[in-house]
């Protein structure tokens, strides 16, 4: 009995690595198959039009910050108007998960320990509303990779004190804000935090110097440009200004609700550990810190889920923690949870359903290309399938009249925006009329239904 004991207790890291490996397959899997959002397809056509020469923010829309698409430009550049731009930059992508993943083991053993952390990116791998955005081509993820390295490195200082530390805390979040305007609301916990500890006489006002330094030193050569360059009101206007303003509204509730019914498990021992088992002044600062970012959602317009990515690791620490201490005296059913967590997500995406895969996408992609050239215009307000071509006007996804970035635009500044005028004028030899108010009695004499697309009609010559 007591040789079944010490096996009961022992943690069975081998299992646990064979679980993550297969997690990791199907991350893969999932980035070259799963359906893409409309914003990889805006993502993608964003860097086209600036490896084309056009100007960001003046030429063309765009209310992100520009950083992500100057990364991605070498693939456009490589593989040109391919459908392999966006595998690539998927596999790309990939490659940054697998970095947070890193990056979240990393701060679980700065808080917890080796065994939590390891269970901790298991947990956060099957968590739905994290692996759904994660593998997509978003700006949000690399903003989330640095945050997290900017986390891992304060917790490094906060308990080794080292200056080196703390000068890369700063700089990471300098990085996480210059790809990603949502960084802001965790500067904003972290200098709530260092004030606390600077108040408790913990650090001093020289540790405060150094951490500002380090995070504006990282801003400073884009802010010198925005300055040189007469663009810094229209930078303000687009990343600000507008989102501040944006028409469409809603409350977290309704992403926080499918995420616990995904997961239960995960938000239930995140409550439970943190009710029990939060013991440290490094436990109690990831609270805080989770806690802050969870409360942000309600201070954003439009909390979409790709907004929860930075929250969902610390989460999954908090998580796991209270996984493992309730049943550390019973290795084995911590087991069975597990494997009852991950088989799920690894077999939809080994083995995706039809609707979830996106051969249906790619082949109007591919369609689009084979009946274009690249001096044709393409109209395509959804972001559904233009790519690699020019388009008709400065809005150019994103135009449906009510909650959209058109409608916020006109509500700021208003302006004419006659789809049919524009159709007319630059004669797009493709045409989507969703979302916009085409008017097909207009279309009729120059456009008929493209194959069998919903929605998409081709120019007749």
């Amino acid at each position: 009995m007591k040789k079944n004991k010490n096996t009961n207790l022992k943690f069975p890291r081998k299992v646990y690595l064979i679980l993550l490996a297969l997690l990791l397959v199907a991350f893969l899997a999932a980035s070259l198959t799963r359906y893409f959002d409309h914003d990889e397809f805006e993502t993608i056509h964003t860097v086209w039009k600036i490896v084309q020469g056009e100007r960001i923010y003046v030429d063309f829309f765009q209310h992100h910050h520009p950083f992500f698409y100057y990364l991605l430009a070498p693939f456009v550049l490589i593989f040109r108007d391919s459908i392999l731009t966006l595998f690539a930059a998927r596999v790309f992508i990939f490659f940054l998960t697998l970095l947070i993943l890193a990056s979240t083991y990393l701060l679980g053993r700065k808080i917890f320990n080796s065994r939590i952390s390891f269970l901790a990116i298991i947990l956060l791998a099957t968590t739905f509303i994290f692996n759904e955005k994660v593998v997509e081509i978003r700006t949000d993820t690399i903003q989330t990779l640095f945050s997290l390295a900017s986390l891992v490195f304060l917790f490094d200082f906060l308990e080794n004190g080292k200056a080196r530390s703390l000068i890369l805390s700063g700089a990471g979040l300098g990085f996480s804000f210059l790809f990603l305007q949502k960084a802001i609301f965790l500067i904003f916990l972290v200098c709530l935090l260092l004030l606390y500890y600077f108040w408790q006489r913990k650090i001093s006002g020289r540790h405060l110097l150094i951490f500002g330094l380090s995070f504006l030193l990282t801003l400073f050569p884009y802010i010198v440009y925005l300055l040189l360059t007469k663009n810094f009101s229209t930078y303000l206007f687009f990343n600000w200004v507008f989102n501040f303003n944006f028409v469409g509204h809603f409350y977290p509730f309704r992403h926080l609700a499918e995420s616990f019914r995904e997961n239960s498990l995960l938000w239930i021992f995140c409550a439970w550990g943190c009710l029990v088992f939060l013991k440290t002044h490094r436990q109690k600062n990831l609270a805080f810190l989770s806690l802050g970012l969870l409360l942000s959602l309600f201070f954003v317009r439009v909390p979409l889920k790709q907004y929860f990515m930075t929250l969902m690791p610390l989460i999954a620490l908090i998580s796991s923690q209270g996984l493992y201490f309730t049943f550390k005296n019973n290795q084995k059913l911590l087991l069975i949870i597990f494997l009852f967590l991950t088989v799920p997500f690894i077999y939809s995406s080994l083995k995706p359903l039809e609707t979830t895969i996106n051969r249906n996408q790619l082949a109007l992609v591919k369609d689009v290309l084979q009946a274009t050239n690249e001096e044709d215009f393409v109209y395509d307000g959804s972001a559904r399938f233009n790519l690699f071509r020019k388009d008709i006007d400065f809005f150019w996804f994103s135009v449906n009249p009510t909650d959209s970035c058109l409608a916020t635009y006109k509500k700021l500044r208003p302006c004419d925006y006659d789809i049919n005028e524009l159709i007319e004028e630059k004669k797009p030899k493709i045409v989507s009329t969703y979302p916009a108010p085409v008017d097909l009695r207009r279309l009729e004499k120059h456009y008929k239904p493209f194959k069998n697309y919903p929605n998409v009609f081709i120019r007749i010559n």
